[in-house]
């Protein structure tokens, strides 16, 4: 179906049949093959032969059903109409109308560009939860996902702002009412002293398992630490939130990230040695195996190196400190009064010096959706135009910058060497400002 464009949106409906580049042909044949030479790969035991030939077999069924699937006979397809979208994969189809759809964003997963559709559904029934904190950072609360590169006839910007336009089209009222909406707790002063002792028992618990699993299965897994990480950390910024940091604390937290290593390996030393438990035999056991680490570091390296390395991204994640500002400032780019970097599709302009950026909750964000206009030069950013009603609405500032004129609307500059050739930019652009209400970064998406 050949694509038409009307005021700058594809005119629907539209239906594209996915296409492969050669490198995706070439990278799925590769798996294909090297998963069929594990197939003559000599194995001891009978079940163990057995059970991983089957893994094999799963794996060249399923890399060949997708190359056939998507690369061969080109059945995935992507239908908009004016009811809504619809996208047929090689695992099944998806399709929503215009009213069931929440939201839409654009996000990358291992460089590759997605646009995402949220639900309505899907935000009544959602929970704020460790795994689903997991799951989103893959991508996990979009229903409906749209991997561009295997729709090369479509243009990015032109395909999200399409899907913006019919989204506007639909009634305001997004059947989200306040008793639909997730519940959200009411955060009074935190209480650090019952958090930290939450995650000490918690810490506790999993040393044992972590223990527990070394000594059944003679390995050390350290995707096992590497999760209590995650959740005492998950756990802490929850419970406790953080306007400026109190290095005690964090102090505390590291130390309890580093904790489930030792509790761990003493764990496995009671099992391994069959000692049985006692306050006394835990004392004498842990202060020989701490006596055993200081007299022994270069047999122990790996041990110590976890445990120096989740103490300190425990205690300092989150912080970046000003000689590591001024050090990354020195691979920015400056053009005029702005200092800004590109980090895959993501490009940050800093109105303030990097150095005097702080990140953290204290900050106003302001999301600009729409009236942005901006100039590119391939790859790179010359100028951005906010606009100038919105700015003033909100009371925002930005050092720097100018008014310019443009069409029938005035806008506020960002010039990072551009000539004025502007164009609509779609995406949201995230304008992160003091409590004045003074602009000190700019974070907008490339496609």
């Amino acid at each position: 179906m050949e694509l038409q464009l009307e005021n700058g949106n594809y005119t629907l409906p539209i239906e594209q049949h996915a296409k492969l580049k050669w490198s995706m042909h070439v990278l799925l044949l590769f798996m294909i093959g090297l998963f069929g030479a594990f197939l003559f790969l000599p194995i001891d035991g009978v079940y163990f032969n057995v059970a991983f030939k089957l893994i094999w077999i799963f794996a060249i069924a399923f890399f060949l059903y997708a190359w056939l699937f998507i690369g061969v006979l080109r059945l995935q397809t992507l239908k908009i109409t004016q009811n809504g979208i619809e996208i047929r994969t090689a695992f099944g189809t998806k399709r929503a109308n215009w009213m069931e759809i929440y939201d839409v964003q654009v996000f990358s997963i291992q460089r590759n560009t997605v646009i995402g559709l949220i639900l309505k559904e899907q935000i009544k029934k959602r929970k704020q939860s460790f795994l689903s904190e997991i799951n989103n950072t893959y991508g996990g609360m979009f229903s409906i996902r749209i991997p561009i590169a295997q729709f090369p006839s479509l243009d990015i910007e032109t395909l999200y702002s399409t899907i913006r336009a019919q989204l506007k089209l639909q009634p305001t009222d997004l059947d989200l009412s306040q008793e639909n909406q997730p519940e959200i707790e009411k955060q009074g002063e935190p209480n650090r002293l019952i958090s930290i002792l939450k995650l000490t028992l918690f810490v506790l618990l999993w040393g044992l398992v972590y223990g527990i699993s070394i000594y059944l299965l003679k390995t050390n897994f350290i995707l096992i630490p590497l999760f209590g990480l995650m959740f005492v950390l998950y756990f802490y910024q929850k419970n406790v939130h953080e306007e400026v940091i109190v290095w005690p604390i964090r102090f505390v937290v590291g130390l309890l990230c580093a904790l489930q290593i030792f509790i761990a390996m003493i764990t496995n030393l009671f099992l391994t040695a069959s000692i049985p438990f006692s306050l006394r035999n835990l004392y004498e056991i842990s202060s020989a195996y701490m006596m055993y680490l200081k007299d022994e570091p270069t047999n122990n390296m790996l041990v110590i190196g976890m445990a120096v390395a989740l103490f300190a991204y425990g205690t300092f994640h989150g912080k970046t400190f000003r000689i590591v500002k001024g050090m990354s400032k020195f691979f920015m780019k400056r053009d005029g009064h702005y200092v800004y970097k590109r980090d895959g599709r993501i490009v940050e302009i800093y109105v303030i010096n990097p150095v005097d950026f702080q990140d953290d909750e204290t900050k106003f964000v302001v999301y600009l959706n729409e009236g942005c206009l901006i100039e590119r030069e391939g790859k790179r950013v010359k100028a951005l135009l906010l606009p100038l009603k919105a700015m003033s609405e909100l009371s925002l500032t930005i050092m720097g910058s100018q008014i310019v004129q443009h069409g029938d609307e005035q806008y506020t500059r960002i010039d990072l060497g551009g000539t004025g050739s502007y164009v609509p930019y779609v995406f949201p652009c995230v304008l992160i400002c003091s409590n004045n209400k003074e602009v000190e970064l700019i974070r907008i998406e490339l496609p």
